[in-house]
């Protein structure tokens, strides 16, 4: 009888801390990326054509992406990456901008949820630079 006591007190006390799990729920859930940092930005031309150049320390081992706001010159985008390199320094580009522009940027890495939704890490520092001179 003290064995079904005690089964039932952990039982009861694993439900009503939340940590209750069907047997096809254990081990579902994907935790969320770490957070990026070390997040830099260089605007430069190449051939002609303004370049955004974002860097960054990947932190993270499971992430599938990484999206950046960017503050255009005052228009706010939200640009999608789908590299997911692995950890260590990366980096990212985009090209064609029209200049002269400023961007100030964050980005955040992400993994997919059980039901597909994004789940993302924390925002990077902001990062900003200028149109150089041609």
């Amino acid at each position: 009888m003290a064995g079904i006591v005690r089964r039932f007190t952990v039982v009861t006390l694993a439900a009503a801390l939340g940590l209750w799990l069907l047997p096809g729920q254990a081990g579902a859930t994907t935790p969320a990326p770490a957070t990026p940092s070390n997040f830099s930005v260089k605007l430069y031309y190449d051939n002609g054509s303004l370049v955004v150049h974002y860097y960054w320390m990947d932190n993270a081992t499971n992430e599938r992406g990484f999206e950046f706001t960017e503050n255009d010159s005052g228009h706010i985008v939200i640009r999608d990456s789908n590299d997911f390199p692995g950890t260590g320094m990366t980096d990212t580009w985009w090209f064609n901008y029209e200049g002269p522009v400023w961007i100030c940027a964050k980005m955040q890495a992400y993994n997919s949820r059980d039901d597909n939704s994004k789940q993302f890490s924390g925002y990077s520092d902001k990062a900003c630079a200028r149109t150089p001179a041609p």
